[in-house]
């Protein structure tokens, strides 16, 4: 596509889509992405939800 300059990787100036769990569902066994609970949504660098009880402010 041409945008490998700025997608696909976090880091400064580049979009991001990424979930924050407060979970790993990597170590808690293959039900913990059912279980887990979304804190903060990015997408394309910008925070679309934040979990009112992590959220600053």
């Amino acid at each position: 596509m041409g945008d490998g300059a700025w997608r696909g990787r976090l880091a400064p100036g580049s979009a991001a889509d990424v979930a924050v769990l407060d979970t790993d569902p990597f170590a808690e066994g293959s039900a913990a992405p059912l279980t887990s609970r979304v804190l903060t949504t990015v997408v394309a660098g910008r925070v679309v939800f934040a979990d009112a009880e992590v959220r600053p402010g």
